[in-house]
């Protein structure tokens, strides 16, 4: 290694996945969320949520105006 060279840094992805239940105690709706998130270098992170919502239309999860949703996100860090 000449003067001015930096040793090369080898960095481990990190990934973390959650899983979300909620239901109501009033009704018979629901909410499964699912989540995963990924840094792949020390400045860029990924985010993927998904959510599925179920219920009647008269119940708190079936008022919603959509039934499902998914969600990407990316950070860039500078």
């Amino acid at each position: 290694m000449s003067t001015g060279e930096f040793p090369q840094v080898v960095r481990r992805a990190k990934c973390a996945r959650i899983l979300q239940l909620a239901k109501p105690v009033t009704d018979s709706s629901g909410r499964v969320a699912v989540e995963t998130a990924n840094a792949t270098s020390w400045r860029l992170g990924l985010r993927l949520r998904l959510y599925l919502l179920h219920g009647a239309s008269s119940t708190d999860f079936g008022e919603k105006a959509n039934s499902s949703k998914l969600e990407l996100y990316a950070r860039y860090y500078f």
